[in-house]
């Protein structure tokens, strides 16, 4: 970032923050820190462009769960990296459910799957642990997860990228009342920011939208 859009960001974050704090309009916070834009973050790994890919996401090794917990995260990283990765072609989850239910998964390995359903590569997100309770009266969800990248077509199914447990929580901060906030709309939300979290890794992001997100969510 130059020393000039720095001053203009530092400037806008401070007049926002006095505003809000005197006004509680935390919206115009947050939209004062994206005005001032600066410079994005890199992928770090950007090798999804052009290419056909599937995205397959596990919950205690299974590609199914019965809340469908796996299935609705996929769908999630899906939107994010179809509007931000140039050229991606993404195969459907519905596609990649058809195609497990008749080559079933048990004992699959990513590589293996990724040729039979002709994916470029696969994006496989590994969920170890992925909670929405913090307590008997707050919602806070946690996840703990591994993000591989095979690259299927050029490399033969070799491991070209990953990102080793990796613990997301959301919100930063205190929890949601359970009594006035619903289990189902909390998941939702709480899903988006996972999914978002992780596409992040695929595509330039700049680091002011994850503070004017949190200031609007917490």
């Amino acid at each position: 970032m130059t020393t000039r859009s720095s001053a203009t960001l530092l400037s806008l974050t401070l007049a926002a923050f006095l505003f809000s704090t005197s006004t509680g309009c935390i919206g115009f916070f947050a939209q004062a820190l994206w005005m001032g834009g600066g410079d994005k973050t890199p992928a770090a790994y950007d090798g999804l462009k052009n290419s056909r890919v599937a995205i397959v996401c596990l919950k205690g090794g299974e590609q199914s769960d019965a809340e469908g917990t796996a299935t609705r995260l996929a769908r999630v990283v899906e939107s994010n990296l179809v509007r931000e990765v140039k050229g991606i072609e993404l195969i459907s989850q519905d596609e990649i459910a058809d195609w497990v239910d008749t080559y079933g998964w048990n004992q699959m390995d990513y590589v293996e799957f990724g040729k039979g359903i002709k994916a470029d590569k696969v994006l496989a997100i590994e969920l170890e642990r992925f909670t929405l309770e913090d307590g008997p009266t707050l919602y806070k969800g946690r996840s703990q997860f591994l993000t591989k990248v095979y690259d299927i077509k050029e490399q033969g199914g070799r491991l070209v990228w990953s990102k080793e447990r990796y613990m997301f929580e959301h919100p930063k901060t205190a929890g949601r009342y359970r009594d006035s906030t619903p289990k189902e709309k909390f998941k939702q939300e709480y899903l988006r920011m996972l999914g978002r979290e992780i596409a992040k890794n695929f595509h330039p992001f700049a680091p002011v939208d994850d503070v004017a997100t949190d200031a609007i969510l917490n």
